[in-house]
């Protein structure tokens, strides 16, 4: 199949001159797929479908908008609210009457939690908390295991060695622009190492303002060493911040912790929270976040008013048909459309996430494993759909798409099989 790109090509070399790294958020930077062949641009978003600058439509089976995304693009209960809300002013000199009853809704889901801030987006959120975090205990240092966004405080990890953050962001990341006196003030452990944990914090004894984890990564979540971490933390009178910017509403309606059962001080939520509109929170204890009346913490968008409502309907939403059963019965579908076309072609994969947040990687030799993902993502390009080794799940997502998705799949796993078997 002939897929037209014309005008994505202009579109990209236009880009190029005026954006420098092409685009705002690497995750979506055509590099990260296949250059030449990914669409790239779109110009419409409806449902669980994509149309590209070309008007090619295609069914959407890869990162729904990183992640942001959690029933469908487009959602008509949630945009309508949106658009009610606009039609009467995103913004004015007085505050959104959404952003107490958004608090509320938060607040009363999260039962260990007292009060909330808000912004708009997850990076910035992971900054405010640590930002409280160290004003409240009048500590500098951060333990963190996982990514949790590119602010200075974050990447500073990386000039004491530009391999800290390899198993927890990219790796090499060069810290250029970091100022060199945030050296060794977030350091970097394993996750759900708790001797690793145990050992730094005996190494920066009472210096130590959070330990940030995110409750789930790539794995399945483990209770007993969660549990552990929340111990280590009150032991050491330590502020434990969760980071459910990735993992929050995928599990239960909520945070990822409250299906585990151990609670932090701080929770952190971005991403999904708006089902695609710009909001994330910071949830946190009344004796942690009180400080937030001493320090500056001030943005003048923060305030717009349709992060709020769409957040508040993207909840009502889940409360109501709980889509995160949804979430994770489409997470299983597709793990087994992917081992069952691996064990059919012989294909070498480790498949790996929870069941929202699925991937895989090919177990070749890299020049081998780069040849297969080409291989994959282009048959599905000539098939209509957007699909590579990450499928973040959709409520939306039918049984009609998944066949879809299953016969293009087994078509790339052939030609995978011929290619480099």
């Amino acid at each position: 199949m002939n897929i037209k790109n014309y005008k994505t090509k202009i579109l990209k070399k236009r880009s190029i001159n005026l954006i420098p790294a092409f685009t705002q958020l690497l995750s979506k930077n055509p590099n990260r797929f296949d250059y030449n062949i990914w669409p790239t641009y779109y110009t419409k978003a409806k449902g669980v479908f994509i149309t590209d600058n070309d008007n090619n439509k295609y069914l959407d089976m890869s990162i729904a908008s990183i992640g942001s995304v959690l029933t469908e693009y487009a959602d008509k209960d949630i945009d309508n609210a949106v658009i009610n809300s606009i039609k009467n002013g995103v913004s004015s000199s007085l505050i959104n009457v959404n952003e107490v009853k958004l608090a509320e809704k938060l607040c009363k889901m999260h039962k260990w939690s007292d009060q909330i801030r808000f912004c708009k987006s997850g990076g910035e959120a992971m900054s405010i908390a640590v930002r409280i975090a160290r004003a409240s205990s009048g500590r500098d240092k951060i333990l963190f295991s996982g990514y949790h966004g590119w602010h200075d405080w974050y990447m500073s990890a990386n000039l004491k060695n530009n391999n800290n953050l390899n198993n927890h962001l990219f790796s090499n990341i060069n810290p250029l622009g970091i100022p060199k006196v945030l050296k060794n003030t977030a350091i970097p452990f394993r996750f759900y190492d708790n001797e690793q944990l145990i050992n730094l914090i005996q190494k920066y004894k009472n210096k130590i303002a959070a330990i940030i984890v995110e409750p789930i990564r790539n794995d399945a979540p483990n209770k007993i060493a969660l549990k552990n971490i929340r111990k280590i933390a009150n032991k050491n009178k330590i502020i434990l911040i969760f980071d459910e910017i990735s993992s929050g509403f995928r599990i239960c309606n909520g945070g990822s912790h409250i299906k585990l059962k151990v609670n932090p001080d701080i929770a952190v939520f971005g991403k999904g929270l708006g089902n695609g509109y710009p909001i994330a929170a910071i949830l946190g204890r009344k004796k942690i976040m009180k400080i937030c009346e001493k320090i500056f913490i001030s943005s003048t968008n923060w305030m717009e008013a349709t992060g709020y409502v769409a957040a508040l309907n993207t909840i009502k939403k889940f409360e109501k048909k709980k889509l995160y059963k949804k979430l994770i019965i489409n997470g299983k579908k597709v793990k087994k459309i992917w081992e069952e076309a691996a064990k059919k072609y012989n294909i070498k994969l480790d498949i790996y996430g929870i069941d929202p947040l699925s991937k895989f990687d090919f177990k070749y030799t890299k020049k081998k494993n780069l040849i297969a993902k080409k291989i994959l993502i282009s048959t599905m390009i000539e098939n209509k759909i957007l699909g590579s080794n990450i499928y973040y799940a959709m409520s939306a997502h039918k049984d009609e798409h998944f066949k879809k998705f299953s016969k293009a799949l087994n078509l790339a796993f052939l030609k995978i099989s011929k290619k480099i078997n």
